[in-house]
């Protein structure tokens, strides 16, 4: 009993020290995405303009899990993504199945991260095939830390 206990408590912290450092090689796109261009065979179907988002006409790119769902309003397309590289490359590609015909196939998908101070940047996706054009972007903020409280004898 005691052997089994051991052995439980070692595998038990080895899936803690795993999980901990494991870091996935596949690029993270899952949250809410802001769309620039959607563009189904050369028909633009959605695009940014500032007086749609004055009046707040939400384009939205929503990424969860494995399905990607672009939203304009009340449409809404819903497709499956497979997120893959490319072997031998340092390529990605995406692999989308849905109804939307023009959003079947792969896709060449490029990511590039515009940082316009120390704490704020921008993420940039591109989505491209033969029949489709896919842009979004996510605003990420983050805060600087916090200084630390001063202690006696310090200042």
């Amino acid at each position: 009993m005691k052997k089994i206990r051991v052995v439980l408590i070692c595998l038990l912290l080895a899936l803690v020290v795993f999980f901990s450092f494991y870091k996935s090689s596949k690029p993270n796109l899952e949250g809410n995405w802001q769309a620039d261009t959607v563009t189904f065979d050369g028909k633009e179907l959605f695009h940014s303009e500032p007086i749609e988002e004055m009046y707040g006409v939400r384009q939205t790119i929503t990424i969860e899990g494995d399905s990607i769902i672009l939203q304009n309003g009340s449409k809404k397309i819903v497709a499956s993504l497979k997120i893959s590289k490319i072997a031998g490359e340092k390529v990605w590609s995406a692999q989308l199945s849905s109804t939307e015909k023009a959003l079947n196939g792969t896709f060449s998908l490029k990511i590039n991260t515009v940082n316009f101070s120390s704490n704020e940047s921008q993420i940039r996706v591109r989505l491209a095939s033969d029949r489709m054009l896919m842009e979004f972007h996510r605003d990420v903020f983050i805060n600087p830390p916090k200084p630390e409280f001063p202690r006696r004898g310090q200042v």
